[in-house]
This record gives structure tokens, C-alpha cells and sequence, in this order.
């Protein structure tokens, strides 16, 4: 096309859109596009209408063509980590990063050269979200190769991404865990491989020094074995037993060293390990001292509950009631032990014979000057009589203090003390 002279400010410019482009372009921006430097550009401001790709103030005149953008992939990341793996050691999962962009949807080529024997690619189903996965076993040594990765569009652009992968054969690694035990119990140790052996793997082990805890009087004398990894196994337990020696001391400590037997593909990465025996006798000498003022308590209580009872019970043996302080209380017993019992809900009767209060029936209180009731007080527990108020006695019976048979061996009563000041009923 030829314009002489052209306009000062340029001229209009539209060209017809085929059929065939617009079917190729595929719901993409159509535009006008002219020849320069050896490539096709876009005019500026271009625009697509009734059919035509059009621009205004066209004032240079190389070849035109009415086209589509066409848009290039490229991948997310742009490096990937050098990758090391171990022969016969199945690998983590490789996830390639994706591409995006382009025009339409991506599609991924296996990595090229083929990869190391043992593993594999596949494409996953969302070109989006990944740019395919690499997974399986190695089974030989390979030496650091840079592997491509392709994405291409449906306009045939392409995008590479290139990673590194190789292979070695290095020995397996052995360690073993520190640990902890309870006095008189074993303390076991954990050993690990980082891979799993084709053959049983041999250890031999020793406990001892350095360490707090002394052999035979801490921990068994002449502790050391033998422990073996049985083959396509990652671990193992080695158990070293320990002396109660009924003394409250600190935690206490000891060295276990592990070593490998015979010529194997493996090292000894963490050789040695501490064990810690947690002492168990401050806990049963603090039990020891609860049971003992539990024990003082109880007897205690016991002879209070003798010094108010006194005479107050009376019982014949075999009959199914009895009577205390007055009241009477309904017996059963027991078919399997032939112990006597009382029946449920006596014990108000009991209070009441042994003249003390219930704190839901606190002393009066003077009347509220305006009608008001007073409140109930907590319910459910019992005390004696307050200090300086004394019960009302009653003189021993004929034949001395009675006994109580019910379930119990025969045990006396002594009659009940004589309180000071005036009596209470």
C-alpha cells in the first residue's frame, strides 16, 4: 500500500477478518499487526469492529495483516533444587513446579534425557497445578545430570525448565537414641537405620561409664549384648535392666555404645546414648508417711467415736434392731459375709442419739423486722456440740458397758464421761 502524501495526521487503516483466522484465534483479541524488524507487531491502538481490524493515524506503511496476541508460557519457578538420592532408597515424591500462561491449555513432555533406572514421571491431571511428579526407587548409580522439562501451548510455544538429579550409593546410617527408665525397670534404647538393609544388620553393644549410676548397685553389672536388625527392618530395641536400691537419690545416668559387626554398608552415625534412671523411692517414702498419719488420724477418730457412744447402744445378738441413745435403728445381714449392718437412712437417727447438730438447723436468729424468713443453711453435714456445752448422760446400765457384735470383733465400751456444766438434751 502506497499513500502520497500522506496526511499530517496519518490515516485510518482497516482490514477484513477470515473466517479461518477468527476459527484459529479461538475467542482471543483480534488485532492489527504490521511487519518491522524482521517481526510482526501490534499497531497501536487497534480495535476490532463489524468484522475488521481497524487503527487510526497510520502514518508508516510496512506490510499489514489482521492476527491474534500470541500469549508465551512460562514456568512459576524458575530453578529447582539439585537433587541426591540413594541406591535402593525409594525417593520422596518430586513435584515439578507448573507453567502458566500461553495460549489454551499446557501440555508437558516427560523430562529429558530419560531419568536415572527405577524412576518414573507422570503428568498429573491439572496442568495448572503442577508440572508433574517424579517418584520411585533408583536401583543404580548415576552421576549429576541436568534433566529438561518441557510445556508447550497449542500455537506450538514452549517453555524448559531444566533440574539436576543424581544417584549415589552411600553406607547406611546408624544411631542410637537416648533414654529414659523407672528404678527396678529396663531402660530401653532405640536403634534406627536410615534405610532399610537387603541382609540382617549386626550390633554389638556395652553399657557403662561415664555416668552417675554405678554398675551392679544402679544398674545390671556386666550389661552388653548383641542386637540384630532383621533385613528390610529401620529398628531395633536394646534393653538394659536396672536395681531398685530403695534409697531416695537424684536421677542417675549411664552410657550405652553401640557397634557394628562384620563388613556392612553402614556407619555409625550417633554411636553412643545416655540413660537416665528416675529414682522411685520419694514417691513410696511420702506414701509410707501419709499411710502412717492416716493411720494416727484414724485411731483418733475412732476413740472419740468410742468416748461418745459410751453406753448409749443396746443390742442383742441376732435381733434386727437396736437401739442408741434412744433411737431405734433397723439391722440386716449380709447374706455372703453374715455381718450385720444398718439399714439406709438412719443416719439422722444416730445424730440425734448422739446429741449432735446438722448445720442445715442453725441456732435461731433474731426475727427481720419486716417479715422476711431466714435462709436455709449448707445441708448434709454433721458437728458436735459446741465447746463448753455438755450432753445430757444418763447413768450406766446393770452389768457394765455393752458391746457391739454387728459384723465387727466384740468391742467393750467404756461408759460415756461425765460433761461439765448444765446438761444438754
Amino acid at each position: 500500500m502506497t499513500v502520497r502524501p500522506v496526511p499530517a495526521g496519518g490515516i485510518d487503516l482497516c482490514l477484513p477478518i477470515p473466517a479461518a483466522l477468527r476459527t484459529a484465534a479461538a475467542g482471543r483479541r483480534l488485532l492489527l499487526l504490521h511487519y518491522a524488524g524482521g517481526r510482526w507487531e501490534q499497531v497501536p491502538g487497534g480495535t476490532e469492529a463489524a468484522g475488521q481490524v481497524c487503527a487510526t493515524g497510520v502514518t508508516a506503511f510496512s506490510p499489514f495483516a489482521a492476527g491474534y496476541a500470541n500469549a508465551r508460557p512460562t514456568f512459576r519457578k524458575k530453578t529447582v533444587e539439585p537433587q541426591q538420592y540413594d541406591v535402593d532408597v525409594p525417593i520422596p515424591r518430586l513435584d515439578l513446579p507448573a507453567a502458566e500462561g500461553g495460549d489454551g491449555p499446557l501440555r508437558y513432555a516427560p523430562p529429558t534425557p530419560a531419568l536415572p533406572t527405577g524412576l518414573t514421571y507422570t503428568a498429573l491431571a491439572d496442568p495448572t497445578v503442577s508440572g508433574g511428579m517424579i517418584a520411585g526407587t533408583p536401583t543404580v548409580e548415576q552421576a549429576a545430570t541436568t534433566y529438561t522439562l518441557t510445556a508447550t501451548d497449542i500455537d506450538g510455544d514452549a517453555a524448559t525448565l531444566e533440574f539436576s538429579l543424581a544417584v549415589v550409593r552411600r553406607p547406611a546410617q546408624v544411631t542410637i537414641a537416648d533414654a529414659t527408665g523407672r528404678e527396678g525397670a529396663a531402660v530401653e534404647f532405640t536403634v534406627t537405620i536410615s534405610r532399610p538393609m537387603p541382609a540382617a544388620l549386626p550390633l554389638t553393644w556395652t553399657a557403662g561409664t561415664p555416668g552417675s549410676a554405678a554398675p551392679g548397685d544402679d544398674y545390671v553389672a556386666e550389661s552388653a549384648g548383641t542386637l540384630t536388625l532383621p533385613a528390610g527392618t529401620t529398628a531395633g530395641t536394646l534393653r538394659v535392666g536396672t536395681l531398685d536400691d530403695q534409697r531416695v537419690e537424684p536421677a542417675e545416668t549411664f552410657t550405652v555404645t553401640v557397634m557394628l559387626l562384620g563388613d556392612v554398608f553402614a556407619e555409625l552415625a550417633t554411636p553412643t546414648a545416655t540413660g537416665t534412671i528416675e529414682d522411685d523411692d520419694a514417691p513410696r517414702a511420702r506414701k509410707r508417711g501419709l499411710g502412717m498419719a492416716l493411720a494416727s488420724v484414724g485411731r483418733t477418730l475412732a476413740t472419740d467415736a468410742v468416748d461418745v457412744i459410751g453406753d448409749r447402744f443396746e443390742w442383742q445378738p441376732g435381733a434386727t434392731q437396736a437401739m442408741l441413745g434412744g433411737q431405734a435403728l433397723t439391722l440386716q445381714r449380709a447374706a455372703q459375709t453374715g455381718r450385720w449392718r444398718h439399714a439406709a437412712g438412719v443416719a439422722y437417727g444416730v445424730a440425734r442419739a448422739l446429741g449432735v447438730e446438722r448445720l442445715d438447723a442453725p441456732p435461731a436468729r433474731p426475727a427481720c423486722p419486716h417479715g422476711a424468713t431466714k435462709r436455709p443453711g449448707r445441708t448434709g453435714r454433721l458437728r458436735r456440740p459446741r465447746q463448753g456445752r455438755a450432753e445430757k448422760t444418763r447413768p450406766p446400765k446393770v452389768g457394765g458397758a455393752p458391746t457391739l457384735r454387728a459384723g465387727l470383733p466384740s468391742i467393750p465400751f467404756p461408759p460415756l464421761r461425765q460433761a461439765q456444766g448444765p446438761g444438754r438434751g
